[in-house]
């Protein structure tokens, strides 16, 4: 017949009990652990009353360090930078540069650094890249509405040595190799001056560069869909101003759950904010 071992039992208990009770109860995390997680899952705060979305700050407070210094419309005032080299790789198809303010230092005096992102993406100053004047207005309007979101402005920047800083070269053929790579038709409004170079990995652009010149590079976006894509890739950029571009949980299900959780938040924020239209 079998016996439970009942000295087995109490012998553990008694080792349980002996146990400090810091060791029983050890915390997961610290208590600065705690409040730096609090922080980065916080998306929302009671709005500034004072903040300024022209000017970009709340005129009682001032601007953040290392700001631009801005007139009275809220435009930046031309600024020039030295180059910074950022060891992370770059993303996306509009190149970046990483540059800072001789002489402009933060508290540890670590000079601050700017992201730049080319808004003629090397066209004339009348074909500008409306991209960046999306992202700036969206940056604003979130925080206007007590959002957290990056400070971000529209200047003109002067960096000589700042080609070295680039994230990714314009309009590259890397970016172009790794659509046709995966299949995918690519929709990147070549420049104003573009030629034919030829190749596989070339088609959509040699086809967009001669369609251009038949009918125009704004009837081009409206046949090949562009708009559509600049609409997917501006509302990515809201997600991610908003949410972070990056994910909390580590398993890919919860991820995807996460995911879709952020969407159908940034979707009912969007149905609340936008206007009631009728027919007149």
């Amino acid at each position: 017949m079998f016996r439970e071992p009942k000295f087995l039992v109490a012998t553990l208990l008694l080792m349980l009990l002996s146990l400090p009770a810091a060791a029983q109860q050890k915390p997961c995390f610290t208590k600065e652990a705690r409040a730096a997680a609090e922080r980065t899952a916080k998306v929302w705060r009671e709005p500034d009353p004072a903040y300024d979305p022209v000017l970009g700050y709340s005129p009682d407070k001032g601007p953040v360090k290392g700001a631009p210094e801005v007139d009275g419309a809220g435009l930046a005032k031309p600024f020039k930078c030295i180059a910074n080299k950022d060891p992370r790789p770059g993303s996306g198809t509009t190149p970046k540069f990483h540059c800072s303010v001789e002489g402009v230092a933060d508290e540890d005096g670590e000079l601050i650094g700017h992201k730049v992102k080319p808004h003629f993406k090397g066209q004339s100053k009348e074909k500008r890249n409306g991209e960046i004047y999306g992202e700036f207005l969206s940056s604003r309007f979130s925080k206007a509405l007590g959002f957290f979101a990056d400070d971000e402005w529209v200047a003109d920047v002067t960096c000589p040595d700042c080609e070295k800083s680039l994230t990714s070269g314009f309009q590259g053929a890397d970016c172009y190799r790794a659509i046709h790579a995966r299949g995918a038709r690519s929709v990147i409004p070549p420049q104003v001056r573009a030629r034919v170079r030829g190749g596989p990995e070339f088609l959509d652009r040699d086809a967009a560069v001669l369609r251009g010149r038949e009918v125009g590079r704004d009837e081009w976006k409206k046949e090949a869909g562009y708009h559509r894509r600049s609409l997917a890739e501006t509302a990515m950029m809201r997600l991610k101003t908003i949410f972070s571009d990056k994910l909390k949980a580590g398993e890919w299900k919860r991820q995807v759950t996460e995911s879709r959780v952020r969407c159908a938040a940034m979707n009912r924020m969007t149905s609340l904010g936008m206007p009631q239209s009728y027919a007149v």
